[in-house]
């Protein structure tokens, strides 16, 4: 490595540890620069400097760190309350704006560290977030840049009195101090959370399907997190888990380089545990949306096991990096106090793939089968045989499946004959149960398309036969209604689809409410309907209830 380019490098780990919180950068001297000590005593000095000159800053406010002095009163419009935390880039203070009168998070740039580049981050943090509106990221509000109002004079004077490297540095004094304020989210992490409440384990997936909702919106914003661990995730009061922190998050499309910024070396930013192999690597062409999978695979683990996969939060950083790059995480059967269901361990499993092209392709493909989960339904990381999906089945029908004396017995329970005779003479219990156990997993399944034509003839005619019965209000029908609008839908014929979908959708609704999985499913196919015809707000208002949104909430807007 050349001189200069030395240097160059020494910048760009300069610069990276700026953004980190003091006790953080060790870890990435230790990892980025290795054995090469030079590097390191150059990292080490450009540091030393900033904090001189944070500290001469400091000193001419007033007071030598944002803990011990004075809070400012104000910040741009906002009055400022109390003092949240203090990293590497800034401080972030509790503040008060006016108009809407609320508490936000104010988050400030040291104006000292405000180079071009530290400026390009903030900027793109702040582009990032304005992007996002989703109930379960914290809300960005308004940016801008802070002019301190002391005359030169004053500022000069007050320097030389105050320190004697005052004076050589009092022209470089900052004046302006760029901002911007969010949401303020109470909570605690999502670990903590899920420990302190003794949450159990549906209640510890419903989390992580929130946050794959979310995480997923984000994607398809054009935004990946790249730091999603439990101190980024806040659980508030009311239980609702809360993202922060886009400060190394990146935009989907790759960004465009200044003609005059050198070359990008790889520097690996992040939290190690949390970290999918290909972030570690830090090849710009092989971080995507897969990385925030993977880490939302890490913290799914952590919630049910109690530990990080490789078990590596108190290892050395290169041991760690090596660790992660080398091995597959622990099985979850090991590392869990209780024992783990083999489907969810899978589930997980391929969440933590090594490798991103084996892993769940997207947020929803993970979240569909931590549902399927819950539901007691085959999951896709499981092959489907004949064995595994009769014994899901009797899992979920154990009484029919008694009766019956075995699971293929139970399934011919319900073919429409029978119903259609245990209709008529008032027999309904079991046959109607385990009916409407199908149709909604039927909803939750993918269907085959060469399966389509039958399912169009298998539900229509019981669909009548219901009718005919007295039960076209009961939730029964409206989940064939779905079964049938969907398959309808898969077949092509949208028009006849929408009025099935649309009737259903709304009776799930009504019946068992918005935070019903299987309601939320019904909404999405209604959702999808409306878009292929070409009905941008039926689709829109669909799409909030399938995310269980009220139905004048509307999280793009």
């Amino acid at each position: 490595m050349t001189h200069e380019a030395g240097y160059d490098r020494a910048k760009e780990l300069f610069l990276a540890a700026c953004e980190l919180p003091p006790e953080e950068r060790a870890d990435l001297l230790e990892r980025e620069c290795g054995r090469d000590e030079a590097l390191r005593r150059r990292v080490e000095t450009l540091l030393s400097l900033d904090s001189a000159a944070t500290q001469h800053e400091d000193i001419v406010l007033g007071a030598p760190s944002a803990y011990l002095r004075p809070l400012p009163e104000r910040i741009g419009p906002y009055r400022i309350t109390g003092l949240i935390g203090e990293g590497g880039m800034g401080t972030v203070y509790e503040a008060v704006q006016r108009r809407p009168q609320r508490r936000v998070a104010l988050k400030v740039i040291r104006g000292l560290l405000a180079t071009p580049h530290a400026m390009r981050r903030f900027e793109r943090e702040v582009e990032l977030l304005g992007r996002l509106r989703h109930p379960q990221m914290a809300q960005i509000y308004d940016a801008g840049v802070h002019h301190e109002e002391r005359p030169a004079d004053d500022a000069k004077s007050q320097a030389a009195s105050t320190h004697s490297l005052a004076p050589a540095a009092s022209s470089a004094l900052p004046n302006a101090l760029p901002y911007f304020a969010m949401e303020l989210v109470n909570g605690m992490p999502i670990t903590d959370f899920a420990a302190k409440q003794n949450l159990n384990l549906e209640a510890r997936l419903r989390l992580i399907i929130r946050l794959c909702d979310a995480v997923g919106y984000a994607h398809r914003k054009g935004v990946i997190h790249l730091d999603l661990k439990p101190g980024n995730i806040l659980v508030d009061y009311a239980g609702h888990p809360k993202i922060l922190d886009f400060g190394i998050a990146r935009a989907t499309e790759a960004a465009p380089q200044d003609s005059d910024e050198p070359p990008r070396q790889k520097v690996i930013l992040g939290t190690v545990p949390y970290m999918s192999p290909e972030q570690i690597r830090g090849d710009e062409r092989e971080i995507d949306t897969r990385c925030d999978i993977y880490a939302l695979g890490a913290v799914c683990y952590e919630l049910i096991t109690g530990s990080t996969p490789h078990g590596v939060e108190n290892t050395p950083p290169r041991e760690a990096i090596d660790h992660v790059l080398e091995h597959d995480p622990i099985p979850m059967s090991e590392a869990a106090e209780k024992p783990v269901p083999a489907d969810l361990e899978q589930i997980v499993c391929k969440a933590l793939h090594r490798s991103r092209d084996q892993r769940y392709q997207t947020t929803q493909e993970f979240a569909a089968d931590l549902e399927r989960f819950l539901a007691g339904l085959p999951v896709s990381v499981v092959p489907h045989t004949a064995w595994y999906i009769s014994r899901k089945f009797a899992a979920r029908h154990r009484l029919v499946v008694v009766a019956a004396g075995a699971a293929l017995l139970a399934l011919a329970l319900l073919t429409v004959s029978l119903v259609t005779v245990s209709m008529r003479h008032g027999r309904l219990s079991r046959q109607h149960a385990a009916l409407r156990d199908v149709a909604e997993a039927m909803l939750i399944e993918r269907i085959n398309a060469d399966a389509v034509p039958g399912e169009i003839d298998w539900w229509s005619p019981l669909r009548t036969e219901l009718e005919k019965a007295g039960f076209g209000d009961d939730a029964l029908s409206a989940l064939i209604d779905v079964a049938l609008g969907r398959a309808l839908l898969d077949a092509g014929q949208v028009a006849q689809a929408r009025p099935l979908l649309v009737s259903g959708a709304e009776r799930l609704v009504t019946l068992r409410g918005v935070d019903d999985p299987i309601t939320k499913r019904a909404a999405s196919f209604a959702a999808d309907c409306a878009d292929r015809l070409a009905d941008p707000q039926a689709a829109a208002r669909w799409r909030r209830l399938a995310i269980g949104l009220p139905r004048e909430t509307d999280p793009e807007h």
